[in-house]
């Protein structure tokens, strides 16, 4: 009985410095310690709704995360007792994906009993970034960061851009590529804007979708420009559009980077990114429904969360 309102169908208890809501439900299959649990409605052994497996990996039609009840405190196997803490509970330890940072909203993954972040903005331009000018040498002109086990299957990455040209020197050329690689300027090349004659205040603009699937990641997107040579053409500012597929190391941060290059070194050749917004997209449905906070950088799939579900 809860000690505060004897009428609450939960126990509040402490658990080290922490007041948590605990249910008791009957485990429906092995679940660890700190594992994510949802109601199993197939099984009504004790009644309706009080059976409880392992949170199941998220795809882009599941829906689990709904019926997401809280965090097992204790190991259980099936048929045994399992105290849950539900929402408003804080609990130390809980299954998360390795380095999610503190702040961030939860939802499930693509591994079953564990919390991933529910998505976000990775980069947002406020200023516009360092001129590229007087070199010859290709450059990142701007970069976000894509955490480890971020493409979980059924999330993307959506990614805008804009690059000015501030002066120019002669007729010189300037060329822009997109890469996506676990270093810097490496990896896959996902377009290239060819070096062309370019005039002071043409603006090169992009966007692109990256979508993790069951295996690898498929990339597609357009580039597009205003001013100079290309809005004399048929076609009025287009210059590439591209997709493809690449296979990231999803266990391992990657970088997605604009790169910019001048074809002669003058200090009046400027260049600048103006804009550049990466933001991360969660499973799409009802199981991208908000689980958890996570409290802390979480280390070795282990972090202090508040749960929100329950």
């Amino acid at each position: 009985m809860n000690r505060f309102n004897p009428l609450a169908p939960f126990l509040d208890t402490v658990d080290g410095d922490y007041v948590q809501k605990i249910t008791t439900y009957q485990a429906a299959g092995t679940i660890s310690a700190g594992d994510w649990v949802v109601i199993d409605p197939t099984v009504t052994t004790h009644g309706a709704g009080r059976h409880v497996i392992r949170m199941p990996a998220l795809t882009s039609s599941t829906t689990a995360g709904a019926r997401c009840v809280g965090v097992a405190l204790r190991a259980a196997s099936s048929g045994d007792k399992v105290d849950v803490a539900g929402r408003g509970s804080i609990v130390a330890n809980a299954n998360v994906t390795t380095g999610i940072t503190a702040d961030t909203l939860l939802m499930g993954s693509g591994t079953a009993g564990r919390a991933a972040a529910i998505g976000g903005v990775l980069q947002h331009l406020l200023a516009a970034g360092t001129t590229l000018t007087n070199t010859t040498t290709a450059t990142a002109m701007a970069s976000a960061t894509i955490p480890a086990n971020t493409l979980t299957p059924g999330k993307s990455i959506f990614a805008t851009f804009a690059v000015q040209v501030l002066a120019v020197a002669a007729n010189d050329t300037f060329r822009v590529r997109l890469f996506l690689g676990h270093s810097s300027l490496s990896g896959t090349n996902l377009v290239t804007v060819a070096a062309e004659d370019v005039e002071a205040n043409d603006i090169i603009t992009g966007w692109l979708r990256i979508d993790a699937q069951t295996s690898g990641e498929i990339i597609y997107g357009q580039v597009t420009s205003k001013g100079g040579p290309e809005a004399a053409t048929a076609d009025p500012g287009l210059i590439a559009g591209f997709f493809g597929s690449t296979s990231l190391t999803r266990t391992t941060a990657a970088l997605l980077e604009i790169e910019g290059t001048w074809g002669a070194a003058a200090a009046g050749n400027q260049a600048a990114v103006i804009g550049f917004r990466v933001v991360e997209e969660g499973t799409f449905g009802a199981g991208n429904v908000p689980i958890g906070l996570c409290l802390e950088t979480a280390a070795s799939n282990a972090a202090d969360v508040l749960v929100l579900a329950g």
